[in-house]
Parts: C-alpha cells; structure tokens; sequence
C-alpha cells in the first residue's frame, strides 16, 4: 500500500535510512495503545533523509481506529481539529523526538502528509490513489521552506481558532451558565498549559509528555506508547495546573480554589459535552504561536501600528536601554496604544538576547559586578540574565503602559510568547522556569 510513496519520494530525491531491527537511534514500529478508546494500532516506521531534512513515514495499514466513546454524537468541534488522533501521537511519540521534519501518516482512511514542528497539512490524498494523486499530495517537499512550500494562513488559522472558543462556549456555556469572558479565560489557559507541555526541547518531551498521560518505552526497534489521559475534566485540570505554575495570575491563570470548584462543575456536565476538552491535544502547533493569539485577543487596527514601526523604526535595545554590566537604569517603555502587540514581542525577543549576548560576555570575562547586583525584593531570588533571561527583563528591563481593560490579554500573549521563544537555539542554556516576575512589566515607574 505505501509502495508508490516510497516510489516517489525515491523520485525527489529522498533516500531511506535504514532503521535498525534492535536497539539503535532509529525504531522500526510503533505501538500505540489507547487507554480510553480501549484500542491498539500498531505502524511500521520509515525514515528518510534528503540534504537536512528528515521525513518519516509512519504506515498504520487498514486499522481504522474509533477515537471518540461510542456514545458520543458526531460533534460540530471535528470541523476545527487539526490531527487525527494517530497522528498526534505519532508526531509526539516519534516525529518530533527524532528529528523529522514532516511526517506522512497512512492510514486506510486516507495519506496526510504533515510540517511536524506547525503540525499543518502540507497534502493529502486516498491512500489507494493513483500515481498523480500521490506526486500532488508529496509536491509540497520539491519546494523549499524559504521559497514556496505552503505555509499556513494565519488568517484561516485565528478563524478557526475564534470558533473553536465559539463552539467551546455553545458546548460548555450553558450546561455551566457561564459567560462568553469565563469560557475564553477556560479555553486560553487550556491551550496555554497545552503549550506548556509540548513546546519543549525534545530531550525532555518525553518527560514532559508523560505528565500528560503518554508514556514511551522503548524494546528492541519497537517504540510502544500508551496513551491514557484519564477523563476529560482530570486532562483539563493538568492542563490548568500547568498554565498556572507557568504564569501568574495576571495572564488568566485560575488558582487552586478556582480549579476545584471548576472541575466539579464539569464533572456533572454529561460526558457528550465534555468530549471537546479531551480533544484539545488534537489542534495544531501553529494555532498556539502568540502572534495568532493577538488576532483573538486584541482589536485589529492596532497591529498595522506594529508592522509601521518595525520597517521605519526598528528597535535597537542597546541604545533603548541604558546599561552597563547588566544593571539596567532606565527600562524601555512601550505603550501598547501607540505601538501594538508587534513591537511589545520585539522588544522581550530583542532584550532576552541581548541579555544573554551580555551574559556570555560577562561570563567570559569573569563574571557580573558584585556591586551591580541589586538586593533580592521580598526575599525572592533575583533571576540571573543568562540562565533566566524572560524573567529578568520583565523585573527589570521593560515596562508596558496598557488599559485595564487590556492587561490580561497583555500578559497572556507576552507568557505564550516567551514559550515560543525559549525553545530556539539563542536560549538553549536558559532554564524553562515559571514566569513569576510578569507582573513586573506593568509596574508604573517613578
């Protein structure tokens, strides 16, 4: 069956590396057992390499899997999903672990080839379809990414993601009589911990996933992951947690009493409408990248603002912000009014670089100035610049003159930003610590 997948991407130029049968970096097979569905797929894996690019092929035959209860009616949410649910797992138990770049995923309903870092469909096609309707679905990876390979439409995406939080609040606003505000707070914070989890180097995915119900092992040439996120409010209560041990209270994180009293209130909703909290590992990494989020959160005419600023004057943080050996005596100062979300990402992406640039020297050289290093407030223990770059600009570095009425939303896209962040190479030393220090950025200065 996927004898002229392999044909053509022999044909453009993709050669196989051979998984070894025992032991080895590369598994042969994937075994996935699904607690809840109470099922079990099972895929044979290839691996392919062109130039460095990797793509691996994950074959699941003609096993259709059932991934909802069967009680559960067919739900208006499917439409918004991104990923089957074999494909999400096999993007985290294999793709994104090992290092490919796209996986193409066969299955007997269909052959989706996917981007593994946005999660996106780059094409698709019958798994039993002819030869032209396989080259079209792989035509995608004749071009590059800096030129011509398809790219998701942030437009598209924040519309979907709008009424994913439309549906959300249909579904679970009336059984629980919440207002659209309480279902957005939910929904945010949700996919928050959700990024929480997975936008992570990927020597720690594995950990990091296992918390949220996937665990891997590895026998021989064998991958098996089992997949038992309990149900649908015990998924929603780790997801919470974790947003809330990541940022404060100030970006929407709900506190503990919060949390209690909310999964008891979904813990009498019937399980039909509950199914959309357990689906949310199903959308895509590119509908979780801040830059969408501010086409949810904030108005519109504000970002053009940004784009003006950035092309007629762009930010130079070094002459910004007076500095010497890291100790700052004038914070930069944005006000979101005059500026938008655009430059206000700019700014916190610019300043932790510099602050880790500066840190390396300073490392270099020895080591910061004792005399520069400011007592700890409270008792708290001041973030160094180099291993906690984020929360040191936020205590120390910048400052953001925003509307009450904007403030929350502010503070989320800044938290999601950073996630986005963190996990790029200039910030590979860095600790993944919890935004404690967030609040700080809107503190009036004297």
């Amino acid at each position: 069956m996927v004898a002229k997948f392999i044909q053509v991407l022999r044909e453009q130029g993709w050669g196989e590396e051979r998984a070894p049968r025992a032991g080895g970096a590369l598994p042969g097979k994937l075994v996935l057992r699904l607690e809840r569905e109470e099922s079990e797929a099972a895929a044979l894996l290839s691996f392919f390499r062109r130039g460095n690019e990797r793509l691996l092929l994950a074959d699941f035959g003609a096993a259709p899997l059932q991934t909802d209860p069967p009680e559960a009616p067919p739900s208006p949410f499917e439409h918004y999903l991104d990923l089957g649910l074999l494909e999400r797992l096999a993007l985290w138990t294999v793709a994104q672990s090992h290092g490919a770049d796209f996986l193409l995923c066969v299955a007997a309903e269909g052959t989706r080839l996917l981007d593994a870092a946005l999660e996106t469909c780059l094409g698709e096609c019958l798994t039993r379809g002819g030869t032209e309707e396989v080259k079209a679905s792989l035509r995608a990876l004749n071009a590059s990414r800096s030129n011509g390979r398809p790219q998701p439409d942030p437009e598209r995406l924040a519309e979907d993601l709008a009424c994913w939080f439309d549906i959300l609040l249909g579904t679970l606003g009336p059984a629980l009589a919440w207002s659209r505000g309480e279902v957005e707070r939910v929904g945010q914070q949700l996919l928050l911990g959700l990024k929480v989890f997975t936008l992570t180097p990927s020597r720690d995915l594995s950990r990091s996933l296992a918390r949220l119900g996937l665990a891997v092992s590895a026998e021989g040439g064998t991958l098996k992951g089992r997949w038992d996120p309990g149900a649908s409010t015990e998924l929603a209560d780790r997801l919470l947690l974790e947003a809330q041990s990541y940022a404060p209270r100030d970006a929407g994180a709900f506190s503990h009493v919060e949390r209690r009293g909310l999964c008891r209130q979904l813990r009498e909703v019937e399980a039909a409408r509950t199914v959309v909290l357990r689906q949310v590992v199903r959308l895509a990494a590119a509908k979780l990248r801040a830059p969408l989020f501010v086409r949810v959160l904030m108005p519109a005419d504000r970002e053009p603002v940004a784009w003006r600023l950035g092309l007629m004057e762009p930010l130079r943080v070094g002459e910004e912000i007076e500095s010497r050996d890291l100790y700052v005596f004038e914070p930069l100062r944005l006000d979101l009014s005059q500026c938008g979300m655009g430059r206000i990402f700019e700014a916190v992406e610019k300043i932790a670089l510099e602050a880790v640039h500066r840190g390396l020297e300073l490392e270099r050289a020895g080591g910061r100035q004792l005399d520069m290093v400011e007592e700890p407030i409270g008792g708290s223990e001041e973030p160094e610049p180099l291993l906690d770059p984020f929360n040191w600009l936020c205590r120390h570095a910048l400052r953001v003159a925003v509307a009450p009425a904007y403030r929350r939303a502010v503070a989320y896209l800044v938290a999601s930003h950073v996630l986005d962040l963190r996990v790029q190479p200039p910030f590979a030393r860095c600790r993944l610590a919890p935004l404690r220090c967030l609040p700080a950025i809107f503190e009036e200065l004297p």
